[in-house]
């Protein structure tokens, strides 16, 4: 799959929509990839459905969702793919049932090319 990166004024729309405790995660957990539909729905200025959060193993995965919910006073819901966190206004996946090491392989991954994007 041919690759290419965010353009800046994209990328500065992405982080503003972002939720502050998600820029946290990824921004203390280096191997946390933000991927998938919330890119493309800021980029094509939608409405958001969710944030989808890959790690390299389900325990990081389990363990984040755990401290996200535990600060949003929330429990986390687990299904054959993610541990979910539902907030006031935010849901966020942190994706269980894939993992990867970098951005690019959960890219390489995505099979709908239109949400490929971390």
């Amino acid at each position: 799959m041919k690759t290419s990166k965010i353009d800046p004024m994209s990328m500065s729309w992405i982080l503003r929509r972002l939720n502050k405790s998600v820029q946290k995660i990824i921004t203390d957990n280096p191997g946390v990839v933000l991927a998938g539909g919330f890119i493309r729905s800021c980029i094509a200025n939608e409405p958001v459905n969710d944030i989808d959060l890959f790690a390299g193993d389900k325990a990081v995965s389990i363990s984040l969702a755990n401290s996200l919910a535990l600060s949003w006073g929330r429990k986390p819901i687990e299904t054959d793919n993610a541990f979910t966190v539902r907030g006031k206004s935010d849901c966020v996946q942190f994706i269980h049932r894939w993992t990867f090491e970098s951005a690019e392989q959960v890219v390489q991954s995505f099979d709908f090319t239109i949400a490929a994007a971390a």
